[in-house]
């Protein structure tokens, strides 16, 4: 290990150089650098991005639509592809598949949003994989279909006093269309078929609710509650 005391003094530094004063040819911008930097940005642009922009052939940008919100911007030619994005927040919203933050996503209305758009566009494609797990997955299917006979059926008295305790609207969005049975507490995590664990639910919100939704509190336009079932 070294010992002893290091000398002091000060550091000899060359001479300052002088800087020099440009004007960007592509932004008006005026900025002091070093002569080598001018140099190298033939003393009329700011920066590497203007250089880039000043450097360019005419034809090389073309304006074209994101393909995630809409906005029209520019993109090289030879950099164009199936689906171009304005920035990197669109490119992730855009490419986000099965498995990414999207199926955590919770807002529930954005979620939904997203899946049908997704299937909108790929229908034929969402149908084939639709089949395929239909297919892979029948014992399942079929001990689902056990449980739902296990768990009961209901009376078209019970039906009626459903739809009279509902007042004939949804229970979540106050549609009266398609409407259906719900349970609130999902037959696969037992759930039974009985008058408190069942609610009206129009069949947009009833796809929508999957297995593993807690039990909410729907509140009806007109005030009236259904009582949750835990």
């Amino acid at each position: 290990m070294p010992t002893g005391v290091a000398k002091s003094g000060r550091r000899k530094c060359h001479p300052r150089v002088q800087r020099v004063t440009i004007t960007c040819s592509i932004c008006g911008a005026t900025k002091q650098m070093l002569p080598s930097q001018a140099r190298q940005r033939s003393g009329k642009y700011c920066s590497p991005e203007c250089m880039g922009m000043g450097q360019r052939h005419p034809g090389t940008m073309v304006s074209i639509r994101c393909h995630n919100c809409g906005t029209m911007f520019e993109k090289r030619h030879d950099l164009l592809t199936a689906k171009n994005y304005c920035s990197r927040e669109c490119a992730a919203l855009g490419l986000r598949k099965s498995g990414t933050p999207w199926c955590s996503q919770p807002d529930k209305d954005l979620r939904r949003q997203y899946h049908r758009r997704y299937q909108e566009q790929n229908r034929t494609k969402v149908n084939a994989a639709s089949a395929a797990w239909a297919k892979s997955h029948r014992p399942y299917r079929v001990f689902i279909q056990q449980q739902r006979r296990a768990a009961g059926n209901i009376t078209f008295s019970q039906w009626q006093e459903l739809m009279k305790n509902a007042g004939g609207r949804c229970a979540h969005c106050g549609s009266t269309e398609r409407l259906q049975v719900d349970h609130i507490v999902a037959v696969a995590k037992g759930g039974k078929t009985e008058m408190g664990n069942l609610q009206i639910l129009c069949g947009r919100c009833n796809s929508s609710k999957g297995v593993n939704d807690k039990p909410k509190l729907f509140r009806e336009r007109y005030g009236k509650e259904i009582k949750e079932v835990r």
